[in-house]
Formats: structure tokens, sequence, C-alpha cells
């Protein structure tokens, strides 16, 4: 007798965020630095989405991988997974990362300090499945390969680029 909706209301780690973003984004079983970020978490992924821009850390080098995400922390990592990060970083204010978010339909929680549920997660990286790339980005891997993600212009949606990827 499972109950479906208890397990989605389970709050998730910033750990366990990172890893179904870096399982979406094809680089959760992938080594694409030997840099070790941070004090707290040794995890390829995490190491991955920081070489990437996406996952930037808390506190004196530390990840604080079993802290409750946040709202806020959850779309920061979402845009910038969609190349977003030096475009709305230099408009100088984090609150804009959720003004691109509404504008590209991604569905989040609003209160910024609210705790992400699994159902949270889920609806929101189902949204960014079929949300366009803004740049290219080139991200150097350990073994000299180049993960590419690819312009709006294009036309290429991040699951495009996962989909086409030498991953």
């Amino acid at each position: 007798d499972n109950d479906f909706g208890s397990v989605f209301s389970e709050s998730v780690t910033r750990l366990e965020f990172g890893g179904y973003l870096a399982g979406l984004l094809g680089v959760k079983s992938r080594k694409l630095t030997d840099k070790v970020y941070f004090n707290d978490t040794t995890e390829d992924y995490i190491n991955n989405l920081v070489e990437m821009k996406i996952v930037s850390g808390c506190s004196d080098g530390n990840f604080e991988p079993d802290r409750i995400i946040s709202s806020g922390e959850a779309i920061i990592m979402a845009v910038r997974a969609l190349g977003y990060r030096d475009y709305i970083e230099t408009r100088g204010s984090i609150f804009e990362y959720s003004v691109e978010a509404k504008r590209l339909g991604l569905d989040f929680n609003e209160d910024f300090s609210a705790a992400v549920t699994l159902k949270d997660v889920t609806e929101l990286l189902y949204d960014l499945i079929e949300r366009p790339v803004l740049e290219i980005i080139s991200v150097a891997v350990a073994n000299g390969d180049f993960l590419n993600n690819y312009s709006d212009k294009k036309g290429k949606s991040l699951i495009e680029v996962y989909r086409n990827s030498s991953l």
C-alpha cells in the first residue's frame, strides 16, 4: 500500500536536487573536472555543476549538502542550467532569476525561502526539459572532450542538447 502523496511531500536536500539536475543534464555519472570545490562533499556531479557554473557554495567553502534546498536556490540552479547565469547576473539582482523563470514558464514557489519538495522538483525539472538553452557554453571535461550547450537561436531545448550530446 504505497502513499505517493507522502513521498512527493518529502523535502529535498541540496545534494539530492543537484543529483536530479545533474541526471537531467547527463553529467551525473561523468567527471568533468578533477577539482573538488567544497569541504563537505566530494560528489563528482556536484563538482560538475560548479564547473558548469550552475551551482555555487554557501559559506566557508561548504556546499551544505544535507540542508533542505529552498525554492530560491532551486530556481537559480534551474535557470543557470539553461545558460542564463551571466545574462542575469549582469543585471545585478538575484531577484532577476525569478523574473526570467516566470518568463520561461518554469513552475516554482515564489516564496524563495520555502522548502522544496519532491513534487516541486518533479514539476520544475519537467518544465525545464523543453525550455531553450540561451547561449553556447563549452565545458572542458577532464579527458579533453567537451560538453556543449547550444544557443536558443538554433532552437535547441535542454533535452535536445542532452539527447544530441556525446556523453
